[in-house]
């Protein structure tokens, strides 16, 4: 009796199976511990955050509350003028020069209002904050400011130091001799001296117009327009008086420098034209002392 046939080799087809089930429930483990570890790459990575202390890189831009920019670390912010209209004092640098702001977050290396305003600011976000004099950049003392009238009256015939004539003109006085007065726009003339002191004499144009403090030198020039409106060479014993008007208004606070008689400058201040009177101010933060200023600040990195 013929034996049946055998029956066909089963072995390889389950050890297949068996491989796909194991390779099956080992890429589910896998996604699975990926998703649970942090590591699926399409998750969002974790947000980095300005901690107090941590150093960051910020890049900024500073304006005043009229929208002028006195400060920026992008160059594409500084070298266009036309969308990013700029303030009296600021001054273009290289392109080189300009890089984000490497900083302590609520450190002392900006002043109180910047620093504390990058804490809590996530890498890539944007913040604008207004700083106060007090968190910004404070007062100037008193003896940076000057009080001028805007009505001044000044006197023909006045006295200075050999010294200081020497320092301001470069050379020694000498009766008779007519220099030009840059800081008023007129001549002088030398009328006496003796060993220490110059006796001048100022001669300005009656209905003439001047630039007080201006800086023929500097480009643009510098200073603003006055008018002579009276000269009595009678007045004051004799000593004479000018008076000349400065031909400034509440639109030119914060917009001019200038250059005052012992070569610091200054910038014109608050013009108040209620009490007639304007502001010099002088010191190296002449122009953001006193003010609030507005910072756009965006976090690029946390180290």
């Amino acid at each position: 009796m013929s034996q049946p046939p055998a029956a066909p080799e089963r072995e390889p087809g389950r050890r297949l199976f068996t491989a796909l089930v194991v390779i099956l429930l080992l890429s589910v483990g896998l996604v699975g511990y990926i998703a649970w570890s942090g590591l699926n790459p399409f998750r969002s990575p974790p947000t980095e955050v300005a901690e107090l202390g941590q150093r960051v890189l910020v890049n900024y831009i500073g304006r005043f509350e009229d929208g002028r920019i006195f400060d920026t670390s992008l160059y594409s912010v500084a070298a266009d003028d036309a969308r990013y209209p700029k303030s009296v004092g600021f001054a273009l640098r290289a392109e080189s020069e300009y890089e984000p702001f490497n900083l302590t977050a609520g450190g002392t290396e900006a002043v109180p209002g910047f620093s504390q305003a990058v804490v809590g600011l996530e890498v890539g976000e944007e913040v604008t904050v207004s700083v106060p004099p007090e968190l910004g950049y404070g007062y100037p003392s008193p003896e940076q400011i000057r009080t001028i009238p805007l009505r001044e009256v000044l006197p023909l015939q006045y006295q200075t130091t050999i010294e200081a004539f020497l320092n301001r003109f470069g050379f020694y006085p000498q009766v008779g001799l007519v220099v030009r007065d840059n800081l008023r726009s007129w001549d002088l003339q030398v009328l006496a001296l003796d060993e220490a002191m110059v006796t001048l004499l100022n001669k300005p144009v009656l209905g003439g117009t001047m630039t007080p403090y201006g800086n023929p030198a500097a480009s643009p020039p510098r200073g603003w327009v006055a008018t002579v409106e009276s000269i009595d060479s009678s007045a004051n014993n004799g000593t004479g008086e000018v008076v000349i008007r400065h031909l400034l208004d509440a639109a030119d606070s914060y917009q001019i420098l200038a250059t005052d008689e012992n070569g610091q400058e200054r910038i014109v201040g608050v013009v108040d034209e209620a009490e007639g009177t304007f502001q010099f101010i002088a010191g190296d933060r002449k122009e953001l002392q006193g003010r609030t200023l507005v910072f756009t600040i965006t976090l690029v990195r946390v180290f």
